[in-house]
């Protein structure tokens, strides 16, 4: 993403840079890009705008050429400022304490026993999935790690 709200993509390592399709201009907004490190053509952007208190989550299949919203049932409650991307690009975890299943093109809360209730909103995230682990960093509460039983990645 560039100051002028646009999305390029590259096909030649950075030699040339062509604009992405499918993406609203970015004005006002924290955007993040992930690409699934076992199938590059996942790209997934997300977007959280301030201002509206809006978020947004854009996938692409082919490398960043096109991107698609989906963001049909993407929760609004707290902010998505970051996302961690599972190597194959199957699950999207957002900063907002929920997944995003590609297959389902669905959101789900993540929850569970011993899952973090305090409320603190994440300022990022990673998914570790040699530990099949997804760690949320906070600015009130520290480190939140959230442990997955099962995930078919």
């Amino acid at each position: 993403a560039t100051s002028r709200s646009e999305v390029f993509y590259t096909t030649d390592g950075g030699a040339s840079w062509e604009q992405s399709t499918g993406v609203a201009p970015l004005n006002n907004h924290n955007a993040r890009v992930r690409v699934a490190s076992k199938n590059q053509r996942m790209v997934y952007l997300s977007v959280h705008n301030y201002r509206q208190r809006k978020n947004l989550l854009y996938v692409s299949t082919d490398g960043g050429r096109t991107f698609k919203e989906a963001t049909q049932d993407i929760p609004q409650n707290l902010s998505l400022k970051d996302i961690s991307v599972s190597p194959s690009g199957e699950y999207v975890f957002g900063s907002n304490y929920h997944v995003y299943v590609h297959r389902q093109k669905r959101w789900y809360p993540m929850l569970g026993q011993s899952f973090f209730k305090g409320g603190a909103n994440a300022t990022s995230v990673k998914y570790l999935p040699k530990r099949k682990e997804v760690v949320y960093f906070t600015s009130s509460a520290g480190v939140v790690r959230f442990r997955i039983n099962r995930i078919e990645d």
